[in-house]
């Protein structure tokens, strides 16, 4: 996959204009992926139109995200490998978790979830026939 970065503009129709070299390479039923970061005003329109904030990279963006300030409460450091702590956690097991009646009760579930598949299945067939 190959990556550009332009500047482009949306046309009076409301379609973004691609530049001629980064067209040609695009042909009909290609996967394309688009990130649209659109200029924000930041004054009221004058008569030449409105004020808009430099238009800034995506490796900008991304650094501004960065820089911006975060919640602590969100951040946790790491403490080690997650093998090992997952092997020697403190919490103790739920002594009343039976693990047969937990089996028995998924297929159960499993087995009504195959029920209802299958009834949806036949009304579709039935609704397919003349």
């Amino acid at each position: 996959m190959k990556a550009y970065e332009f500047s482009t503009i949306v046309t009076a129709d409301g379609k973004l204009l691609i530049p001629d070299p980064y067209a040609q390479d695009l042909q009909a039923g290609n996967s394309v992926r688009v990130i649209v970061l659109v200029q924000e005003a930041i004054a009221p329109a004058t008569a030449d139109g409105p004020q808009t904030e430099p238009t800034l990279s995506l490796d900008e963006v991304v650094e501004e995200i960065k820089g911006s300030v975060q919640n602590p409460a969100n951040i946790q450091a790491g403490s080690g490998m997650l093998a090992q702590h997952l092997a020697d956690s403190p919490e103790c097991p739920d002594p009343s978790f039976d693990v047969a009646t937990w089996n028995q009760q998924w297929d159960q579930i499993e087995a009504q979830m195959k029920r209802m598949e299958q009834a949806e299945q036949a009304a579709e067939a039935d609704l397919e026939q003349p």
